[in-house]
C-alpha cells in the first residue's frame, strides 16, 4: 500500500512539474511579465528555458521511472532545496550586507530611486556621502537649501553675490540641471547672464529637488522680487522625488487631500540618521525586494518606466505643475519652462516626458523642450547627443549648458507680453498667442 501511495506521488509531481515547466518558459512568461510580449535580455532567456526544460525533463523522469526509490530520495532532496535555497540565499545578502561588499550593496538591486527606501539604503550603506547635508544647510522647509551668507544673502548658486536692484530680475529655479555640474561661468543661469546682461539671473537651482522642493522655493523666494521673469527648469526624474520623503535627508513631502496639496514633514528638525532611526528601511526580505524590483523593470521593459505608484505621481505631478503655473500669474507674470531629459531618454519617448508635456500644455504654459533642440545641434554638427552630456552622471556638461543657456536667451530677447494685468482672473487667463510649443522658443 505504501509502495502504490509513493508511486501515485511520484506520478502527481511528475505531472505538475511539466505543467510548471510548460509555464515557465519564456513565451508562457513574457505573456502576462512584459509590456509588449517579448523578453530580450538573453541571461532571462537562457535562464527560463533552462528552468522550464528541466522541470519538464524531470517531471517525465517521474512518470517514466516511478517505481525507483532513488527518484523518491531525489525529490525529496529537490524539495528540499527549493525551500531552503531561498533562506541560504537570503542569509547571504545578509552577511554579504554587512560586510559591505559593494557588489551586493547596491540599492539599484533592491529599489527604484522613486521609492524611500532606496535612499535609506543609499545613506545606511554609504553614508554622508549620500546625503546632499554634506553641501547645503538643512533648511526646516525645503529640507536642504545653499546656506545664506554675509556675501550671498540670499542663498543662490554664485560665487559672490552683487548687489543689483530686485526690480525685473531672472529667477531660474530648478534640480541640478539648472545648479549645474560645471564650473560656476559654464552653468545655465550663469551663462544666461553673460548673453543678456542686461538682465539679473539668479540660480536657484538645487541638487535632488523635485517638482515639491521647486515650488517650496520658488513660494519662499520668488515674492522677494518686484516684477521677476521666472524660468522652471524640470526634468522628468522630477516626477519621481515627488513621492520621497527622504533623499539623503529627510525632505518636505505632499499629499493630496480633496484633490488639493497638503505639505507635510515640516518643519524637519532631524539628522539623516535621527531621522532613519525612527523610520527605518521597510525591508523584511532582501530577496523578495530583489526579486520584486527585477520583475517591475522587465515588467515595464525598462528601468526608467518603471511602474511604482504611478497614479500618485501622476495626480501629484497635474496639482504641482498647476501651482508652479498659477504663482507666477497671480504675481501678474507669466513663467517660462525648461524641460530637460537624460540621454537614454532621447532614444524613446517615455510616460514621464508625456506627462510633463501633457500638463503644461495643458496651462498653455510657454515651454523650452531641450530634446529637439540638442538633437537638432547634434544633426548640425554632426556629433552623438552624448557630446553634450558627462557619462558619468548624465547631466549637461558646458557645451550642453551653452546650447540650452543660448535657447532661452533667445525666447527672453523675443519675448512677447502675455502679462495679465494685476486685476485680471489670472485663473481664467488664456494667452493670446500659440503657446506650449515644444522645442520652440515662445
Amino acid at each position: 500500500m505504501a509502495y502504490k501511495r509513493a508511486a501515485r506521488l511520484k506520478r502527481c509531481f511528475g505531472v505538475i512539474l511539466i505543467c510548471a515547466g510548460m509555464l515557465i518558459n519564456p513565451i508562457s512568461v513574457s505573456a502576462f511579465a512584459t509590456t509588449d510580449g517579448q523578453i530580450s535580455d538573453r541571461f532571462y532567456l537562457v535562464v527560463l528555458w533552462g528552468c522550464s526544460l528541466a522541470s519538464i525533463l524531470w517531471g517525465v523522469i517521474n512518470l517514466l521511472f516511478f517505481r525507483y526509490r532513488l527518484i523518491s530520495r531525489l525529490n525529496l532532496l529537490l524539495v528540499s532545496l527549493l525551500f531552503v535555497s531561498p533562506i541560504l540565499v537570503e542569509i547571504g545578502l545578509r552577511f554579504a550586507i554587512m560586510g559591505r561588499v559593494l557588489a551586493i550593496c547596491n540599492p539599484s538591486h533592491f529599489a527604484n530611486s522613486s521609492e524611500d527606501v532606496f535612499w535609506k539604503l543609499q545613506y545606511l550603506w554609504h553614508g554622508k556621502l549620500a546625503s546632499p547635508e554634506t553641501e547645503y544647510a538643512r533648511d526646516p522647509v525645503l529640507g536642504w537649501a545653499p546656506r545664506p551668507t554675509p556675501r550671498n544673502p540670499l542663498g543662490i548658486i554664485a560665487d559672490d553675490y552683487l548687489p543689483v536692484s530686485h526690480d525685473g530680475p531672472v529667477l531660474f529655479y530648478g534640480d541640478s540641471f539648472v545648479e549645474g555640474h560645471v564650473p560656476m561661468p559654464a552653468k545655465i543661469p550663469q551663462q544666461l547672464g553673460s548673453l543678456l546682461p542686461d538682465y539679473a539671473v539668479y540660480n536657484y537651482g538645487v541638487k535632488g529637488y523635485g517638482l515639491d522642493q521647486i515650488l517650496l522655493r520658488l513660494q519662499a523666494s520668488a515674492s522677494q522680487f518686484h516684477e521677476p521673469t521666472i524660468i522652471v527648469g524640470i526634468t522628468t526624474d522630477d516626477i519621481d522625488r515627488c513621492l520621497l520623503k527622504f533623499r539623503g535627508a529627510p525632505k518636505p513631502y505632499f499629499q493630496i487631500k480633496d484633490h488639493a496639496l497638503v505639505l507635510r514633514g515640516v518643519p524637519i528638525t532631524d539628522t539623516p540618521s535621527d531621522w532613519l532611526d525612527q523610520h527605518p528601511p521597510e525591508i523584511t526580505s532582501y530577496l523578495h525586494a530583489f526579486v520584486l524590483h527585477r520583475y517591475r523593470i522587465y515588467r515595464s521593459q525598462d528601468w526608467l518606466d518603471v511602474n511604482y505608484r504611478r497614479e500618485e505621481q501622476r495626480e501629484l505631478c497635474e496639482l504641482l505643475i498647476r501651482e508652479l503655473v498659477r504663482i507666477p500669474r497671480a504675481m501678474g507674470r507669466e513663467p517660462l519652462f525648461v524641460v530637460f531629459y537624460s540621454p537614454p531618454e532621447f532614444d524613446r519617448t517615455g510616460w514621464r516626458e508625456k506627462l510633463l508635456c501633457e500638463e503644461l500644455s495643458s496651462h498653455n504654459a510657454r515651454v523650452i523642450d531641450t530634446k529637439p533642440i540638442l538633437l537638432s545641434s547634434a544633426d548640425r554638427e554632426s556629433v552623438e547627443i552624448m557630446e553634450y552630456y558627462f557619462a558619468s552622471n548624465w547631466h549637461l556638461n558646458a557645451r550642453g549648458n551653452a546650447i540650452v543657456a543660448r535657447a532661452v536667451a533667445d525666447a527672453l530677447t523675443n519675448w512677447v507680453d502675455l502679462t495679465p494685468a494685476a486685476n485680471d482672473d489670472v485663473s481664467e487667463y488664456v494667452p493670446e498667442v500659440t503657446t506650449g510649443n515644444r522645442g520652440t522658443a515662445p
